[in-house]
Protein backbone atom coordinates (compact mmCIF):
# COMPACT_ATOMS: atom_id res chain seq x y z
CA UNK A 1 0.00 0.00 0.00
CA UNK A 2 1.10 3.57 -0.57
CA UNK A 3 1.86 5.81 2.07
CA UNK A 4 0.04 8.92 1.83
CA UNK A 5 2.31 12.12 0.87
CA UNK A 6 1.77 14.95 3.31
CA UNK A 7 2.72 18.61 1.96
CA UNK A 8 3.44 21.54 4.29
CA UNK A 9 0.70 23.90 4.23
CA UNK A 10 2.82 26.33 3.13
CA UNK A 11 3.58 24.57 -0.49
CA UNK A 12 3.92 27.69 -2.52
CA UNK A 13 7.45 28.97 -3.08
CA UNK A 14 7.60 32.46 -1.16
CA UNK A 15 6.09 35.47 -2.74
CA UNK A 16 5.69 33.74 -5.90
CA UNK A 17 1.93 34.21 -6.08
CA UNK A 18 2.49 37.78 -7.15
CA UNK A 19 6.31 38.17 -8.12
CA UNK A 20 5.42 39.42 -11.51
CA UNK A 21 2.25 42.02 -10.31
CA UNK A 22 2.88 45.81 -10.42
CA UNK A 23 -0.07 46.44 -8.15
CA UNK A 24 -0.55 45.11 -4.70
CA UNK A 25 -4.19 43.72 -4.27
CA UNK A 26 -6.68 45.71 -1.76
CA UNK A 27 -9.17 43.36 0.21
CA UNK A 28 -11.75 45.28 2.82
CA UNK A 29 -13.39 43.68 5.41
CA UNK A 30 -11.22 40.85 5.10
CA UNK A 31 -12.29 37.65 7.65
CA UNK A 32 -9.18 36.75 9.49
CA UNK A 33 -9.45 33.06 8.35
CA UNK A 34 -8.97 34.65 4.75
CA UNK A 35 -6.07 36.96 5.48
CA UNK A 36 -3.92 34.13 6.67
CA UNK A 37 -5.05 31.62 4.21
CA UNK A 38 -4.44 33.86 0.91
CA UNK A 39 -2.49 36.12 2.54
CA UNK A 40 -0.10 35.23 5.17
CA UNK A 41 0.72 31.82 4.38
CA UNK A 42 1.42 32.28 0.87
CA UNK A 43 3.27 35.37 1.58
CA UNK A 44 0.83 37.53 -0.47
CA UNK A 45 1.15 41.48 0.22
CA UNK A 46 -2.30 43.24 0.67
CA UNK A 47 -3.56 46.50 1.45
CA UNK A 48 -5.61 46.33 4.33
CA UNK A 49 -8.79 48.64 3.67
CA UNK A 50 -9.97 50.79 6.61
CA UNK A 51 -8.01 48.77 8.88
CA UNK A 52 -7.23 51.69 11.28
CA UNK A 53 -10.28 53.27 11.36
CA UNK A 54 -11.62 52.18 14.26
CA UNK A 55 -9.03 53.05 16.18
CA UNK A 56 -8.88 55.74 18.51
CA UNK A 57 -5.40 56.96 17.11
CA UNK A 58 -7.11 57.63 13.60
CA UNK A 59 -9.06 60.02 14.88
CA UNK A 60 -6.59 61.80 17.44
CA UNK A 61 -3.18 61.54 16.02
CA UNK A 62 -1.61 64.39 14.54
CA UNK A 63 1.32 66.94 14.60
CA UNK A 64 -0.65 68.82 16.89
CA UNK A 65 -2.06 66.52 19.62
CA UNK A 66 1.20 65.04 20.10
CA UNK A 67 2.84 68.44 20.48
CA UNK A 68 -0.23 69.47 23.12
CA UNK A 69 -0.34 65.96 24.72
CA UNK A 70 3.17 64.58 25.23
CA UNK A 71 5.07 67.03 24.05
CA UNK A 72 7.58 67.34 27.40
CA UNK A 73 8.46 63.75 26.50
CA UNK A 74 11.60 62.70 25.28
CA UNK A 75 12.09 61.27 22.08
CA UNK A 76 14.92 59.13 20.37
CA UNK A 77 15.16 60.50 16.27
CA UNK A 78 17.25 58.77 13.93
CA UNK A 79 18.29 60.83 10.45
CA UNK A 80 16.23 60.32 7.75
CA UNK A 81 17.06 57.38 5.44
CA UNK A 82 17.97 56.21 8.68
CA UNK A 83 18.93 51.58 8.07
CA UNK A 84 17.35 51.42 12.01
CA UNK A 85 20.75 50.81 13.25
CA UNK A 86 21.52 52.72 16.34
CA UNK A 87 24.55 54.30 16.14
CA UNK A 88 27.19 53.45 19.03
CA UNK A 89 26.71 56.96 20.32
CA UNK A 90 23.20 56.63 20.52
CA UNK A 91 20.49 59.07 18.29
CA UNK A 92 19.50 62.16 18.57
CA UNK A 93 17.33 63.07 21.21
CA UNK A 94 14.75 66.11 21.37
CA UNK A 95 10.91 66.49 22.79
CA UNK A 96 8.21 65.72 20.90
CA UNK A 97 6.88 69.04 20.48
CA UNK A 98 10.12 69.69 18.53
CA UNK A 99 9.55 66.94 16.72
CA UNK A 100 5.80 67.32 16.41
CA UNK A 101 7.00 71.09 14.90
CA UNK A 102 9.43 69.23 12.40
CA UNK A 103 6.53 67.33 10.74
CA UNK A 104 4.56 70.40 10.67
CA UNK A 105 7.53 72.87 9.18
CA UNK A 106 9.46 70.64 6.93
CA UNK A 107 8.89 69.53 3.45
CA UNK A 108 12.17 67.50 3.31
CA UNK A 109 12.83 65.20 6.25
CA UNK A 110 16.10 65.78 8.80
CA UNK A 111 14.74 63.71 11.10
CA UNK A 112 12.73 60.60 11.40
CA UNK A 113 11.37 58.82 14.97
CA UNK A 114 11.76 54.94 13.37
CA UNK A 115 10.03 51.28 15.13
CA UNK A 116 13.74 50.65 16.63
CA UNK A 117 13.86 53.26 19.17
CA UNK A 118 10.62 51.61 20.96
CA UNK A 119 8.90 54.56 21.77
CA UNK A 120 5.63 53.24 22.63
CA UNK A 121 7.11 51.65 25.70
CA UNK A 122 8.58 55.24 26.89
CA UNK A 123 6.25 55.44 30.03
CA UNK A 124 5.46 59.09 28.82
CA UNK A 125 3.65 57.78 25.82
CA UNK A 126 1.59 54.92 27.35
CA UNK A 127 -1.69 57.16 26.72
CA UNK A 128 -0.49 57.20 22.93
CA UNK A 129 -0.18 53.31 22.87
CA UNK A 130 -3.85 53.35 24.57
CA UNK A 131 -5.15 54.45 21.22
CA UNK A 132 -4.10 51.29 19.53
CA UNK A 133 -6.57 48.71 19.37
CA UNK A 134 -5.58 45.61 17.85
CA UNK A 135 -8.00 43.11 16.85
CA UNK A 136 -7.34 40.12 18.66
CA UNK A 137 -8.40 37.69 16.29
CA UNK A 138 -5.32 38.77 14.03
CA UNK A 139 -2.82 39.34 16.22
CA UNK A 140 -4.03 37.16 19.26
CA UNK A 141 -3.84 37.98 23.07
CA UNK A 142 -1.57 39.99 24.85
CA UNK A 143 0.05 41.99 23.39
CA UNK A 144 2.90 44.06 24.40
CA UNK A 145 2.71 47.48 23.14
CA UNK A 146 6.67 47.85 23.88
CA UNK A 147 6.81 45.67 20.42
CA UNK A 148 5.11 47.39 18.48
CA UNK A 149 7.02 50.27 16.44
CA UNK A 150 5.79 53.72 15.98
CA UNK A 151 7.26 55.89 13.11
CA UNK A 152 6.80 59.44 12.84
CA UNK A 153 8.08 62.13 10.36
CA UNK A 154 7.94 65.04 8.47
CA UNK A 155 7.28 64.62 4.19
CA UNK A 156 9.86 62.91 2.52
CA UNK A 157 11.39 60.87 5.49
CA UNK A 158 12.49 57.74 3.96
CA UNK A 159 12.77 53.91 4.80
CA UNK A 160 15.89 52.53 2.17
CA UNK A 161 14.76 49.79 0.35
CA UNK A 162 14.95 46.63 2.45
CA UNK A 163 13.86 43.26 3.66
CA UNK A 164 12.49 41.94 7.33
CA UNK A 165 12.80 38.40 8.32
CA UNK A 166 9.35 38.50 10.10
CA UNK A 167 5.77 39.67 8.49
CA UNK A 168 4.92 43.11 9.38
CA UNK A 169 1.39 45.09 9.08
CA UNK A 170 2.41 48.76 8.68
CA UNK A 171 -0.66 50.65 9.90
CA UNK A 172 -1.16 54.09 8.69
CA UNK A 173 -2.57 56.64 11.11
CA UNK A 174 -1.90 60.18 9.61
CA UNK A 175 -0.64 61.20 6.56
CA UNK A 176 0.51 59.30 3.52
CA UNK A 177 3.11 56.89 2.25
CA UNK A 178 4.59 55.42 -0.56
CA UNK A 179 5.82 51.98 -0.64
CA UNK A 180 7.60 50.33 -3.04
CA UNK A 181 7.53 46.58 -3.43
CA UNK A 182 9.89 43.49 -5.51
CA UNK A 183 9.26 40.20 -4.71
CA UNK A 184 12.09 38.29 -2.81
CA UNK A 185 12.11 36.23 -6.32
CA UNK A 186 13.58 38.85 -7.99
CA UNK A 187 16.74 39.37 -5.20
CA UNK A 188 19.52 39.12 -7.78
CA UNK A 189 18.31 42.61 -9.27
CA UNK A 190 18.50 44.08 -6.19
CA UNK A 191 22.12 45.02 -5.61
CA UNK A 192 21.93 43.57 -2.11
CA UNK A 193 24.47 44.44 0.42
CA UNK A 194 24.55 43.61 4.60
CA UNK A 195 21.57 43.60 6.76
CA UNK A 196 19.13 42.96 4.45
CA UNK A 197 19.39 46.40 2.82
CA UNK A 198 19.74 47.49 -1.32
CA UNK A 199 22.03 49.37 -3.17
CA UNK A 200 18.99 50.94 -5.09
CA UNK A 201 17.68 53.92 -4.27
CA UNK A 202 14.09 53.31 -6.82
CA UNK A 203 13.54 57.38 -6.51
CA UNK A 204 16.23 58.28 -8.07
CA UNK A 205 15.22 59.25 -11.82
CA UNK A 206 18.26 57.53 -13.08
CA UNK A 207 17.79 54.37 -11.47
CA UNK A 208 18.02 51.91 -14.16
CA UNK A 209 21.06 53.47 -15.39
CA UNK A 210 22.69 53.37 -11.65
CA UNK A 211 21.59 49.81 -11.20
CA UNK A 212 20.65 48.05 -14.81
CA UNK A 213 19.49 44.97 -13.59
CA UNK A 214 16.87 46.87 -11.24
CA UNK A 215 15.09 48.17 -14.51
CA UNK A 216 13.76 44.52 -15.32
CA UNK A 217 12.51 44.44 -11.55
CA UNK A 218 8.49 44.30 -11.29
CA UNK A 219 8.17 47.14 -8.73
CA UNK A 220 4.55 46.92 -7.08
CA UNK A 221 3.54 50.76 -5.72
CA UNK A 222 1.03 51.76 -3.92
CA UNK A 223 -0.21 55.06 -2.10
CA UNK A 224 -0.88 53.72 1.65
CA UNK A 225 -3.68 56.72 3.22
CA UNK A 226 -4.23 57.30 6.55
CA UNK A 227 -7.17 54.19 7.40
CA UNK A 228 -5.50 51.98 5.49
CA UNK A 229 -2.64 49.37 6.45
CA UNK A 230 -0.29 47.11 4.16
CA UNK A 231 1.08 43.44 5.08
CA UNK A 232 4.26 42.93 4.53
CA UNK A 233 5.27 39.39 4.06
CA UNK A 234 8.82 38.94 5.41
CA UNK A 235 11.68 38.68 2.81
CA UNK A 236 9.43 40.88 0.49
CA UNK A 237 11.73 44.11 -0.30
CA UNK A 238 10.01 47.84 0.68
CA UNK A 239 10.99 51.12 0.36
CA UNK A 240 9.06 53.73 2.05
CA UNK A 241 8.58 57.56 1.32
CA UNK A 242 6.52 59.63 3.85
CA UNK A 243 4.26 61.85 1.49
CA UNK A 244 3.19 64.25 4.09
CA UNK A 245 3.92 64.58 8.06
CA UNK A 246 3.15 60.45 8.73
CA UNK A 247 1.93 58.33 11.99
CA UNK A 248 2.48 55.07 11.58
CA UNK A 249 2.35 51.91 13.11
CA UNK A 250 3.96 48.80 12.10
CA UNK A 251 3.02 45.46 14.04
CA UNK A 252 4.97 41.80 13.81
CA UNK A 253 2.99 39.73 15.80
CA UNK A 254 0.28 37.23 14.70
CA UNK A 255 -3.02 35.84 15.75
CA UNK A 256 -2.28 31.20 16.34
CA UNK A 257 1.14 31.45 17.52
CA UNK A 258 2.56 33.09 14.56
CA UNK A 259 5.81 34.72 14.38
CA UNK A 260 5.69 36.24 11.23
CA UNK A 261 8.37 33.72 10.05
Amino acid sequence: MRMAIVYPRRVMPLGIRTAGQTHVEHAAALAPADFFARYYDTHTPVLLEGFTRTWPAFHKWCPGYFAARFGDVIVEVAESRSNGVRPPGGWQTMRLAELAARMERETDASVYLVAQGHALAHPGLAALASDVVLDERFFGLGVDFGTLGLWLGPRHAVTPLHWDKTATVLAQVHGEKRVQLVSPVHTDMLYTRSGGYSEVDPDRPDAAQAWPLFADAPVQTITLKAGNALFLPPRWWHHVRSLSASASVSIGRFAGNRDGT
